[in-house]
C-alpha cells in the first residue's frame, strides 16, 4: 500500500507542482522539499547562464537526490517532494521509494509558459525552462 504520507510530485516546468506543494504544506501540514532548487552553486551559475547540464551531472543530481530524500523522510513524518523527473530516472525512484505516492503533474503549454514567464526569481531563465 502506498503511503499517503510521502508523496513525490513530478512533471515538466511550471506545470503546478509548486503550487501542489505548497498546498500539502498549508493545509496538511507536509514538509515540502522543491528539489528542483537542490543543486551545486555550479550547475545553478551554469543553468543561469542558459548552459544546459551534461547527462554525468545530471545522473549525479539525481543520485544525490535520492540520499537526501532518505535523510529528508527519517526526519519529516509527512514529505511532499517535488521536482522535475526525467522518464530515464522513474524506475530509479520507484524503486528507491516503493512505498511512495507519485503524482504525475501537466498542463496545457500555454498555461506553462505562462507560469514560467511569471517567475521573477528563479535561477533558470524562463525562455531556457520554456524549451
Amino acid at each position: 500500500m502506498k503511503n499517503k504520507e510521502f508523496i513525490l510530485i513530478f512533471g515538466p516546468p511550471g506545470c503546478g507542482k509548486s503550487t501542489a506543494g505548497d498546498y500539502l504544506r498549508e493545509k496538511h501540514m507536509y514538509f515540502s522539499f522543491d528539489a528542483d532548487l537542490y543543486r551545486s552553486e555550479a550547475e545553478k551559475i551554469r543553468l543561469a547562464k542558459g548552459e544546459p547540464s551534461t547527462e554525468k551531472n545530471r545522473d549525479k543530481r539525481f543520485l544525490d537526490l535520492i540520499t537526501k530524500i532518505k535523510e529528508l523522510r527519517k526526519e519529516n513524518k509527512k514529505l511532499v517532494v517535488i521536482t522535475w523527473l526525467p522518464p530515464k530516472y522513474h524506475e530509479l525512484y520507484e524503486n528507491s521509494f516503493p512505498d511512495a505516492e507519485f503524482i504525475f503533474i501537466i498542463s496545457q503549454i500555454k498555461k506553462r509558459e505562462e507560469r514560467i514567464k511569471s517567475r521573477t526569481n528563479h535561477f533558470i531563465k524562463p525562455d531556457y525552462n520554456i524549451k
